[in-house]
C-alpha cells in the first residue's frame, strides 16, 4: 500500500475571525470534507465543483462563523451531508446545485442559525 490520500480540504477559521474564499475551484476525492469555515471565519465559497470528498462537501461549524455559500456545485457525497451546518453556526447557503448527498442535502443542525436559500437538492439520503 502507497502513502495515505491526503484530504482535499480548503479550511478557514482560527480566531480572530479571519474572512477567507475560495472561488472557481474543483475538489475531488479527498478523505475528507471539501471546504471548512470554522472558529469564528466568516468568508465565500462561491462557484466551486466539489465531488466525491469523504466528509461534508462543505461544513460552517463554531459559534461567529458566518460564510456565504453562494452557486457551488456539490455532487456525490455518499457518506455525508452535501452542506452541513453545526451549532453556533451562521452565515448563508444560497443557489448551490447538491446532488446524490448520501446524508442530507443541506443538514442545519440543532443551536445553528444559518439561513438556507433557493438551493437545488437531488438525490440525498435523508430528508
Amino acid at each position: 500500500a502507497g502513502p495515505p490520500t491526503p484530504p482535499a480540504a480548503i479550511t478557514a477559521g482560527a480566531p480572530p475571525p479571519s474572512p477567507a474564499s475560495a472561488s472557481s475551484g474543483e475538489l475531488r476525492g479527498g478523505g475528507g470534507g471539501g471546504v471548512s469555515f470554522s472558529s469564528g471565519a466568516r468568508g465565500v465559497a462561491r462557484k466551486n465543483e466539489l465531488q466525491r470528498n469523504g466528509g461534508a462537501q462543505i461544513a460552517i461549524s463554531g459559534r461567529g462563523t458566518a460564510p456565504l455559500v453562494v452557486g457551488n456545485a456539490l455532487r456525490e457525497a455518499p457518506a455525508a451531508a452535501g452542506v452541513l451546518c453545526s451549532a453556533g453556526a451562521r452565515g448563508c447557503v444560497r443557489s448551490n446545485e447538491i446532488v446524490g448527498a448520501g446524508k442530507a442535502g443541506v443538514r442545519v443542525c440543532e443551536g445553528s442559525s444559518t439561513a438556507v436559500e433557493y438551493n437545488g437538492v437531488r438525490g440525498g439520503g435523508e430528508c
